[in-house]
């Protein structure tokens, strides 16, 4: 198992990252922390980790689980596609809301056990991989979640 996990961004080791990603590759930027943020803070915040990635010297894209909502079964192909998966900082809640949702959280412990990727990121990134978020509700609003309410009032139930 290949994990790469910082508090801040991509932390003081990036070397570390392309080492245990073979030198290079693609990266998936998944981005769903931010969720609840608004679309320009969003957009921004990705952009900010696909050039970090890029400037590693990776081939980074984003992979917004969103779109995984309704396809869980596609999932795993999609991310089979990527030699790291990179999960950003921003909401606890949200991220785990989003793997849950697109399936993405058994998909990626499927890889993990094969050693396919690398897990790396910062901030929720890591947290998600607890056996509980416990706590983490001092600094991530767990209120950011959709309730199932505004899942049908959005077409997402």
């Amino acid at each position: 198992m290949r994990l790469y996990l910082s508090s801040f961004r991509i932390g003081n080791r990036p070397d570390q990252l392309l080492e245990l990603a073979g030198g290079g590759g693609r990266v998936a930027v998944i981005a769903n922390a931010m969720d609840a943020e608004s679309a320009d803070l969003r957009r921004a915040g990705v952009r900010r980790e696909l050039d970090a990635m890029s400037e590693l010297g990776f081939v980074a894209e984003e992979l917004d689980l969103r779109n995984y909502f309704s396809d869980q079964a596609g999932i795993a192909g999609a991310l089979r596609g990527f030699d790291v998966i990179w999960l950003r900082g921003g909401n606890s809640f949200m991220l785990r809301y989003a793997l849950a949702r697109s399936g993405a959280d058994e998909a990626l412990l499927e890889l993990l056990s094969q050693d396919a990727i690398v897990y790396a990121g910062y901030s929720a990134g890591p947290c998600v991989l607890a056996p509980s978020l416990k706590g983490i509700d001092l600094v991530d609003n767990a209120d950011d979640v959709p309730k199932p309410m505004e899942l049908r009032q959005f077409g997402m139930d």
